[in-house]
C-alpha cells in the first residue's frame, strides 16, 4: 500500500460515495492500476492508494 500526499489526480477521476446521501464517508475511485479513497469531508488532504491484492485484503 503506498500513501500519496495529495489528492490532485483523484480530482480527475470518477469517484463513488459509500453513502451518497452522507457528507462524511469515504470515496472510492478506480485508477489505472490501483484503487484510491480518500475522506470525502477533506477531498484536498491526502489519500490512499491500493494495489488490487492490496484492496482485496482490505475489503474481502
Amino acid at each position: 500500500m503506498r500513501r500519496c500526499c495529495h489528492s490532485t489526480h483523484l480530482a480527475q477521476v470518477q469517484l463513488q460515495r459509500t453513502h451518497p446521501q452522507k457528507s462524511d464517508c469515504v470515496e472510492v475511485a478506480s485508477l489505472q492500476d490501483r484503487t484510491g479513497l480518500r475522506a470525502s469531508k477533506a477531498p484536498d488532504s491526502p489519500h490512499l492508494e491500493f494495489t488490487p491484492d492490496d484492496w482485496r485484503a482490505f475489503c474481502p
